[in-house]
């Protein structure tokens, strides 16, 4: 969400620069209107007048100041740092990001730390994956409960962009970096060697082995999309009653598969971000009565977790190539929620 904030920054500069451009005329004609009726005064014999070209350029100039002087921004929750300025929003943008990591790395030190002390079990299969995930359903919560519902309707985008986002981040440059990261020598048999990494960036030669709690984790997090498709279908008709009622019985199919994930109490954490964020989501938008715009974002999400996970379920051996193709789906799915909003006309 970081870049439609330097973009609005870039906009906002944009529409000042027009803004001043546009008094340019209405200044010139008020600065020559009062020329004008001077001439018709009667003259002391003392010519103190101001030249003509001066009167013009310090009213342009008091013109631009008023006009820079007004662009502000609104401090989010009313105490929050902003900026209007394209550096002033890179800087937020490393001290957020730097705050985020420290966040990260406190939660996976202390998840460790606690899985250590009280072992697996509830605290492993349950506890810690709703922590990890709470964080982003508790934004999205935030996102969507303030202001009007015009402001609301407006601050839930940020909802649906970090779900969307940090889905698409996990299953693509994550995943192919880790790929990279843990390579491993293949053998004949086309199983990853444990510790022997000889071919170094061989295509073919060098990848990874999972085992099959991961294959059983990627099944999931397939069935998993269930909730996401259900809302996209009633898109398809264009009737505003559908779509409510979609987003209805969506946000019903995220909870039971909310709730059949905590009795299973096994498997990742991907599934659990997805369907805990999605229902608090969605609950949201029906109880304010929001209007749908986020069938490009679902249908990345779908389409994502729909070849990833695929891919991951029927094998368990990953070469060095593979990584490849989850590094292309990253600017990829950036192109395609692109097309689909901006060309054409989803949201």
């Amino acid at each position: 969400m970081k870049g439609f904030s330097l973009l609005f920054s870039l906009l906002l500069l944009h529409c000042v620069c027009l803004h001043s451009n546009a008094q340019r005329p209405l200044l010139l004609q008020r600065s020559t209107a009062g020329i004008d009726r001077g001439a018709d005064l009667v003259s002391d014999g003392v010519q103190e007048m101001a030249p003509r070209g001066f009167i013009v350029k310090t009213t342009l100039q008091s013109g631009l100041r008023r006009a820079l002087s007004s662009s502000s921004c609104d401090e989010t929750y009313g105490f929050m740092p902003c900026t209007t300025s394209l550096v002033g929003n890179l800087f937020l943008l490393v001290v957020y990001g730097y705050l985020m990591f420290q966040a990260a790395t406190f939660m996976s030190n202390g998840s460790e730390l606690l899985l250590s002390v009280m072992g697996p079990g509830i605290i492993g299969g349950l506890f810690l994956p709703i922590l990890g995930a709470f964080p982003d359903a508790l934004l999205i919560l935030v996102s969507g409960l303030s202001g009007s519902t015009t402001t609301a309707q407006s601050q839930v985008l940020i909802g649906m962009g970090l779900l969307a986002g940090s889905t698409v981040m996990l299953l693509t440059a994550l995943w192919g970096a880790c790929t990279i990261v843990g390579k491993c020598d293949l053998s004949p048999e086309n199983a990853a060697i444990d510790g022997q990494d000889t071919k170094g960036f061989s295509l073919s030669g060098s990848g990874i082995t999972t085992d099959k709690a991961t294959t059983k984790a990627a099944q999931i997090m397939v069935v998993s999309l269930i909730p996401f498709i259900i809302v996209e279908i009633p898109q398809v008709i264009d009737s505003s009653s559908a779509k409510r009622i979609g987003v209805l019985v969506g946000c019903i199919a995220a909870i039971i598969c909310l709730l059949s994930y905590c009795i299973y109490q096994i498997y990742g954490a991907v599934t659990m971000n997805n369907t805990l964020c999605l229902g608090v989501f969605l609950a949201i938008i029906y109880i304010r009565g929001l209007d749908w715009d986020f069938s490009a974002e679902v249908l990345v999400i779908v389409l994502v977790v729909l070849v990833m996970g695929l891919l991951s379920s029927f094998r368990t051996t990953f070469p060095l190539w593979m990584s490849s193709i989850a590094f292309i789906f990253y600017p990829l799915t950036l192109a395609i929620v692109y097309v689909l909003d901006y060309v054409l006309g989803w949201s």
